[in-house]
């Protein structure tokens, strides 16, 4: 009989926005990934900024910055 490895996975979310001017907003937010394996919990963040900018009324450009860590120490 084989056996197979089940993990289990949650993310959480959260993020927030603030209107700087009429055309431009900053996002900041972050993630916490969670991962039950068969040899050992892992946790992951991902902290996340980002800028919106609304020249016109056509055109919105979006720049988004996020990056996953491991935090062994949790």
């Amino acid at each position: 009989m084989q056996q197979t490895n089940i993990s289990k996975y949650r993310k959480d979310y959260l993020e927030t926005k603030y209107k700087i001017k009429d055309n431009l907003a900053l996002i900041l937010g972050g993630r916490l990934d969670h991962e039950n394996g068969a040899k050992e919990d892992l946790i992951f963040s991902g902290p996340r900024v980002g800028l919106i900018y609304s020249p016109m009324e056509e055109l919105t450009l979006k720049y988004l910055y996020n990056r996953k860590l491991y935090l062994n120490w949790l």
